[in-house]
């Protein structure tokens, strides 16, 4: 998918007033929704480039003649080194476990994709915004925190708590 059709929201409050889904600064009204589903989010390439880059100059900085003082050369380059081990743990956490996304396709092709690692409270949310979907008379206003995988229908003053948020 081009990323400039694709908006990812990581833990994000959906609010639903209506006919309108509206998420920090994004709504979307309802009627132009065109499809809906589940899947897994794409994991994020492993940062190859980047550490290669960092351990080059790190071995760059250290070959450097003694010009100046040699402290802050080697500070340079365990900052470096440093620097490439923060990427390489940050990547393999990257690639642990699945991640899930709601995600909403609109008539202009433009996708928004909410995502969590509880494909079971997806799932709660897909079926909560297929009814909504399917009754677009409803005046039911709703709260669903990704986060912490709660679906709040102020209407009613009813939650829903999916118990397995991770």
């Amino acid at each position: 998918m081009d990323d400039n059709k694709n908006k990812i929201f990581e833990n994000k409050v959906m609010n639903i007033q209506g006919n309108i889904i509206f998420s920090g600064n994004n709504f979307i009204q309802i009627s132009n929704i065109t499809q809906t589903w589940i899947g897994t989010m794409p994991k994020k390439p492993f940062q190859w480039k980047t550490i290669l880059f960092l351990l080059i100059g790190g071995f760059f900085v250290i070959s450097l003649p003694d010009i100046t003082d040699s402290d802050t050369l080697d500070f340079i380059a365990v900052a470096l080194f440093l620097g490439a081990f923060c990427v390489f743990i940050a990547s393999i956490v990257e690639q642990i476990g699945e991640k899930y996304a709601l995600n909403i396709e609109l008539c202009s092709g433009r996708f928004y994709s909410f995502t969590s690692k509880n494909k079971t409270f997806l799932s709660e949310v897909y079926t909560t915004l297929i009814n909504i979907l399917q009754d677009n008379t409803s005046k039911d206003n709703y709260i669903i925190n990704f986060g912490s995988g709660t679906i709040i229908n102020e209407s009613t003053n009813s939650t829903v708590t999916s118990n397995s948020v991770t």
